[in-house]
């Protein structure tokens, strides 16, 4: 290792990558100052197939685009991936059964000789091109997940050592709590997306990388029965149609590269005990996504359930509170809102149609509406929200 790279500049990165974990933001500086403590320009995060029979070397669970990546070195993972690069790779073919046999680091001496690296192209034509000749990687297993922390040299550095890598050794515990301790912060993050559901009355479920359920609320909690159902950890349907639709959804999430708006999923339920059928719920899924999201993919998305048998929530505290709506003025909106005229809402409310009229103008004058249905339509976002 260079003799100008210090102990403390190597802690000093590696608190800088601590810190990342609670600000994602930060990991493209975070992972070029731990680069540069160990004589590198680049390092990354590389998710491991854990199929040793599969061409491909990279997880595809988890889009290796997507994970912490030193700074300037997103370009060269562009071309890597859509040049097919990763496939056939000597450093992924040979380096993976090193991995397996117990080696915790490979130098790229370990993979190829002097001369066997001019014929090979993905030395030659990729890596000489962008002027990074010397490697080394560290490998890991994470809860069962592997990883691989590659390091890359520049023109002028030179190759790692055997001694060099000895000493990268020490980062091999760090790097894996880095990876451990981004999953717990993702599942917290992932907690408290599911308590503010809980507090608008949506039921959600938590999913991880595997399509899992490693979390839900308890108006979810109270939806599980004999229709749905967690079975070896997925969430299950018991009608066989609505499951197929359900597993689908879940592998689409799963599934690499870029997603639409996923399906919406009705999951039909059995009648009740006196016969009277039963309205389905609906499932929706949101993905974990953005800055803060779980960069390391180990919260997948969440799944919201809407129990379309449920007495609706009611809107009048919101519109008393967002508008500044009378009392009997909120149960009239409300009353339209659920989709009543407004005779029908005034027999209800015992009051003749003038007052009802009366009432529904001062309505429209609060909320910024002139009609009805311009009203419906503020009602069911709020509803919604």
């Amino acid at each position: 290792m260079a003799k100008d790279i210090r102990e403390e500049d190597i802690a000093r990165a590696i608190d800088a990558c601590y810190d990342a974990v609670l600000a994602p933001e930060l990991w493209e500086d975070a992972l070029a100052r731990l680069a540069c403590s160990v004589g590198a320009v680049h390092t990354f995060f590389y998710p491991r197939n854990p199929d040793a029979s599969d061409p491909n070397p990279l997880d595809p669970a988890r889009p290796i685009q997507d994970l912490p990546a030193s700074r300037d070195y997103k370009p060269l993972l562009g071309e890597y991936l859509a040049g097919g690069w990763h496939l056939n790779h000597y450093r992924a073919q040979r380096g993976a059964p090193l991995f397996a046999a117990g080696r915790g680091v490979i130098i790229e001496h370990d993979l190829a000789t002097d001369e066997e690296r001019k014929r090979l192209p993905q030395y030659n034509e990729l890596y000489l091109k962008w002027g990074l000749p010397g490697f080394a990687a560290l490998g890991m297993s994470v809860e069962g997940r592997l990883w691989a922390v590659p390091f890359m040299r520049g023109a002028g550095q030179g190759h790692f050592t055997p001694e060099e890598a000895e000493r990268l050794e020490v980062l091999a515990p760090h790097l894996a709590r880095l990876i451990l301790f981004a999953d717990k912060f993702a599942l917290a993050r992932a907690q408290s997306g599911l308590d503010a559901l809980e507090g608008v009355s949506c039921a959600a479920f938590a999913l991880d990388w595997r399509g899992a359920v490693v979390g839900m609320n308890e108006r979810a909690r109270g939806l599980l029965g004999r229709d749905l159902f967690i079975a070896g950890g997925m969430l299950t349907a018991a009608d066989q149609v609505s499951d197929h639709a359900l597993q689908n959804l879940v592998a689409s999430l799963r599934a690499p590269g870029p997603h639409g708006a996923p399906a919406r999923v009705f999951v039909k339920r059995a009648p009740r005990e006196a016969g009277a059928a039963r309205r389905p719920l609906v499932v929706d899924a949101l993905p974990v996504n953005g800055i803060g999201a779980d960069i390391f993919g180990s919260t997948l998305a969440l799944l919201t359930v809407a129990d379309l048998d449920a007495a609706p929530v009611s809107l009048e505290p919101s519109l008393r509170q967002g508008f500044g709506l009378t009392a009997a003025e909120a149960r009239l909106a409300s009353l339209l809102a659920d989709g009543g005229t407004l005779d029908e809402a005034a027999a209800t409310l015992g009051i003749a149609r003038e007052t009802a009229r009366t009432r529904l103008k001062a309505v429209f004058a609060k909320t910024g509406t002139s009609r009805q249905q311009g009203l419906v339509a503020l009602l069911a976002r709020l509803a919604r929200r």
